[in-house]
């Protein structure tokens, strides 16, 4: 059985797409896959993006989103783990050796965790937009790569030409945020080089701000990643889908604990017996946030009293007021939603978006 929507298949029972609908799409795609190739070959996209870049003499914020799933019309498939090895082989017999058709976050379990010279996975263009925003935008001082709903692959900065420009980038940034998908299924590869490559570009960046890490499906032991070195003005650090032990989180947290003035943990997991409660008394001590978000947050604790490992609501809710402990009461807000808790200091901090709305809905 197969089913399928607008060109999108779900492959079920080791069925294919109905033919004539596949190679209608395939003839597509195939054409601007030639298309992009050529541009590539002969780097026009690197004299298009310097010459766009240069009539921005005072850009200052560069986003490098993947949208490849959104801006083209072939996805002969949604492929599972339990069929994952059928789904590759049928890819590469149907489609002939072009680049497949997916995005560039599941380039790993597709190439097998390898890229080789002939790579279905084409990371020219990623070169060529980070040579251009170094030599053409001087003033750059934000860099995000990737979001909540839009990873990127590793492959973006721990591919060795790029982590070498984001090396020479990263001295000018004040706020860095990476959303970077690691896919564990099919081969298994090691994140050891991924994590080497995100030490090297962070101990580069000694003015940053603004600090954002996640790598869902990753769940890397982050005390890894960070250098010894703290950020002397760093306000604001957002922590996502990563594991911690406790004495580690203390001490990162603690080390920006006079500069430090939003911290936002997300499904992030405590490895050892310390709660989360236990965390938050300690480092509210001496913190002086303005605001504490706390998004699906697991521990031992909560796995050995419930038999899962995320906090309920109440527990969320203690964690949050405790890391504000210092804020009187008369200036403390607090909202909680399922799975989540945010405090804050009405006298320095103002939401970017309506929590009422959030909250209620």
């Amino acid at each position: 059985m197969s089913v399928y929507s607008l060109g999108q298949y779900n492959v079920l029972e080791n069925s294919a797409p109905p033919n004539e609908i596949f190679i209608a799409s395939l003839a597509s795609y195939t054409s601007l896959l030639h298309e992009q190739n050529q541009i590539l070959e002969d780097r026009e996209d690197l004299a298009v993006l310097r010459s766009g870049l240069k009539q921005l003499p005072n850009l200052k914020r560069i986003l490098i989103l993947d949208q490849f799933g959104s801006s083209q019309d072939f996805q002969p498939y949604f492929y599972d783990h339990y069929n994952f090895e059928w789904y590759k082989d049928w890819s590469k017999e149907l489609c002939k050796g072009i680049a497949h058709p997916t995005r560039w976050y599941q380039a790993n379990v597709m190439d097998s965790g390898v890229h080789t010279g002939d790579s279905p996975w084409d990371f020219r263009g990623v070169k060529n937009l980070l040579d251009a925003v170094e030599e053409c935008v001087p003033q750059l001082r934000e860099l995000y790569m990737g979001s909540q709903v839009s990873n990127l692959t590793p492959d973006i900065y721990s591919l060795e030409e790029h982590n070498t420009i984001l090396c020479r980038i990263a001295p000018r940034l004040i706020t860095l945020k990476m959303d970077c998908y690691y896919m564990r299924f099919g081969p298994e590869s090691q994140p050891d080089d991924y994590i080497e490559a995100l030490q090297r570009i962070l101990q580069e960046t000694k003015n940053l701000q603004s600090l954002s890490l996640s790598m869902p499906s990753f769940k890397a032991d982050m005390s890894k990643i960070f250098p010894k070195t703290k950020w002397s003005h760093l306000r604001v650090l957002e922590l996502g889908d990563g594991l911690f032990g406790s004495d580690f989180l203390m001490a990162l947290v603690n080390a920006h604990a006079e500069t430090l003035r939003e911290l936002r943990l997300r499904n992030v997991s405590l490895e050892d017996e310390i709660s989360l409660e236990e965390v938050a008394a300690k480092l509210g001590q001496s913190l002086q946030l303005h605001m504490v978000s706390l998004l699906s947050m697991a521990d031992i604790t909560a796995l050995e009293t419930t038999g899962e490992p995320y906090l309920d609501d109440s527990r969320h809710e203690k964690a949050a007021l405790l890391f504000m402990q210092r804020v009187p009461d008369h200036l403390l807000e607090l909202k909680t939603s399922e799975g989540m808790a945010i405090a804050w200091n009405k006298q320095d901090f103002i939401p970017a978006y309506n929590l009422e709305r959030v909250y209620e809905d």
